[in-house]
């Protein structure tokens, strides 16, 4: 497990910073939470923490200054910085900390899912865990990989993106925006394009019709003929002709 601290003077933000985050999930611990920067900078000099998330507007010491001196005590600690300003410079002297990621407040579920995988990853890979997994699509995202693996053995059937999303433990925003990211198509594309590749197929064989194609692909049969034409150009009649 990783070690996190959160430091935010607001007790209600470090609230919702610890509920945004599936923590346990990519093997992180919140071990402590703290409302003030110099109490955050004694529990580090005492203890080992993995990564830090900051806010930057707090009083006696601001989020980049406590940055800085973490830097200094653990200068292998990825810091997360939060902040509900959008100013040059505070990105500026983020970067000359070497800050991991720079956020705005408030952070939104994808955005959190996102750091916490480029987290996960970066921090498996410094102790030699990380092994980048590689299809022929390239994915690299564990679970995600396993719902393609899921939907390539079970596209016809009715799929749901939200049933699925649910299922592998995954926000269907996030799997959105994987979908485009690894595949360059939306989730309904990528299965339309199995079943259209299969209806090919089984057009080929002769050993079904059109109107069987669809029932077993689970389509209305106008949506069907629609669709193939589509992607193909010619209806699955004209299909099955061209290829006896």
């Amino acid at each position: 497990m990783y070690s996190v601290i959160l430091v935010d003077d607001e007790k209600s933000s470090l609230d919702i910073l610890e509920q945004s985050f599936k923590w346990e999930s990519y093997d992180f611990k919140v071990a402590g939470t703290f409302t003030n920067a110099k109490d955050a900078l004694r529990y580090i000099r005492k203890s080992r923490v993995d990564v830090i998330f900051t806010d930057i507007e707090m009083p006696e010491m601001n989020g980049l200054d406590f940055a800085a001196e973490a830097r200094t005590i653990l200068p292998n600690v990825r810091i997360v910085i939060l902040s509900a300003y959008d100013k040059f410079s505070y990105a500026q002297k983020a970067i000359s900390i070497g800050v991991f990621e720079y956020c705005l407040k408030p952070i939104n579920t994808d955005m959190a899912e996102e750091v916490i995988l480029k987290l996960k990853i970066e921090l498996d890979k410094e102790r030699g865990l990380y092994s980048e997994y590689k299809d022929a699509y390239g994915i690299k995202n564990v679970r995600f990989k396993n719902m393609i693996d899921y939907i390539n053995k079970n596209y016809t059937k009715k799929l749901y993106l939200r049933d699925l999303a649910e299922m592998f433990d995954l926000n269907v925003t996030f799997c959105c925006s994987l979908f485009n990211k690894n595949l360059g198509c939306s989730f309904m594309e990528y299965c339309a394009k199995l079943k259209m590749e299969k209806a090919a197929e089984l057009l080929k064989d002769g050993e079904m019709d059109a109107y069987e194609i669809a029932d077993y692909l689970n389509y209305d049969y106008f949506y069907f003929n629609k669709l193939f034409k589509k992607h193909y150009g010619m209806t699955p009649r004209q299909y099955s002709v061209n290829h006896e």
